[in-house]
Order: C-alpha cells, then sequence, then structure tokens
C-alpha cells in the first residue's frame, strides 16, 4: 500500500498523471516509483497515463501513446533506470 501512495504522490507533485493504480504489483513498489516518476518528468511522456508493473527488476510497462517516437522514448526511459532488469512492452500505438 505505501508503495501505491508514494508512486501516487510522486505522480501529483509532478503536475501530471503517469500512475495508474490498477498496475501496481508487490514486489517492486521502489522501482515502479522510480519508473514513474522518470516518465512524470520527461517532456514527451508526462502527460500520459502509463501503467507500470515492476517485480523483481521486471518492469511490465502499458498504455496507449500516439506514435512509434513516443513508444521508443517510454521504453528507453523505462529501460535507463535504475534496477531494472528487464522490460515487457505493452504500449499500443493508437493514431
Amino acid at each position: 500500500m505505501s508503495a501505491v501512495l508514494a508512486a501516487a504522490g510522486m505522480a501529483l507533485l509532478g503536475g501530471c498523471a503517469t500512475f495508474d493504480e490498477s498496475a501496481v504489483a508487490s514486489g517492486g513498489g521502489d522501482l515502479q516509483s522510480i519508473v514513474v516518476q522518470r516518465l512524470s518528468v520527461d517532456p514527451m511522456t508526462r502527460d500520459n497515463v502509463y501503467g507500470v508493473e515492476a517485480v523483481n527488476g521486471q518492469v511490465t510497462i502499458r498504455g496507449a501513446v500516439q506514435s512509434e517516437a513516443e513508444r521508443m522514448r517510454v521504453l528507453s526511459i523505462v529501460r535507463g533506470a535504475p534496477g531494472v532488469l528487464g522490460v515487457t512492452d505493452r504500449l499500443r500505438v493508437v493514431r
């Protein structure tokens, strides 16, 4: 529960909504918070909503993106977060 509050608090403080409560998974709260925070400060991703799950260094990212460029940016941010060992891409490009 504290991971949910921490991630939600970071999203609110950043002035954006990049946190999807339904995507919370146990065992990855700190990493999840790091990924959410990084997505919330990037100009290309900060105004979008992504589902972020993190378990044992494995991050699953979900959501709709407007372009392949945005998709690649999201994946780059997630992969660049400290502690990420692998990424499952569940993003979909919608036009």
